[in-house]
């Protein structure tokens, strides 16, 4: 009996005969198989299962909820405005059809390499300014629509997909500095308007009070 790993498990095969146990792990799901091919709508929980030489074999699925790649993928794809942006990113999904994810070839592989292609395509229609701070969750978030679009591709691979998460969604480190130096310029430009007014208006409460320009001045 051969029974191999897939599901985002690296490919290993198990050797038993009759006589020997097969054990199928707590958080794997097996479809048994007849010369290597899946038995429709026919799965085993874990736990000891005999399977008859030769002809039949069993291939585990695992489905625990899965987070991968890890770690992140980390890529540099280019916005709107044509500056290369330095993005990293995850998936968070589970199997929930067992069946369907075995007969498909490589599915984490080919689920994760679409969530790239889609993720370089949403940061190609947005403007750097309008990709903002990435967020796991929200609607408006970079990764909820990747996760919109992944959908589909994600159900005929037997997956639920749950989220993409994007830790890193960052510009080249010359405009993050030079952004951060226009920031603290507005701020001190603030600041000194806001001591200038403090100062017209309290010479103006001393005139008031019937001091000269000069004595509120001093």
């Amino acid at each position: 009996v051969g029974i191999s790993f897939f599901g985002g498990m690296t490919k290993k095969p198990w050797h038993r005969s009759l006589t020997e146990k097969g054990q199928i792990p707590f958080g794997f799901t097996g479809i048994p198989t007849i010369f290597g091919q899946p038995i429709p709508q026919m799965t085993l929980g874990p736990g000891v299962h005999w399977l008859l030489p030769i002809i039949m074999g069993v291939a585990l699925v695992d489905t625990r909820i899965l987070t991968l790649p890890n770690p992140p993928r980390e890529i540099s794809t280019p916005s709107a405005d044509n500056v290369i942006m330095n993005v990293a990113f995850f998936l968070r999904f589970q199997v929930t059809n067992p069946y369907l994810n075995v007969t498909v070839e490589d599915p984490t592989t080919s689920i994760i390499d679409i969530a790239e292609q889609e993720l370089r395509l949403v940061i190609a229609s947005n403007k750097t300014a309008k990709l903002g701070k990435p967020t796991p969750t929200g609607t408006g978030s970079i990764g909820a629509r990747v996760k919109a679009k992944l959908l589909a591709d994600a159900h005929r691979f037997g997956f639920r997909l749950d989220e993409v998460v994007i830790p890193k969604l960052l510009p080249p480190a010359e405009i993050t500095a030079a952004a951060a130096k226009k920031q603290t310029e507005q701020e001190q430009r603030k600041a000194e308007k806001i001591e200038m007014d403090g100062l017209i208006l309290r010479v103006k409460e001393l005139k008031v009070q019937g001091f000269t320009p000069e004595q509120a001045r001093d």
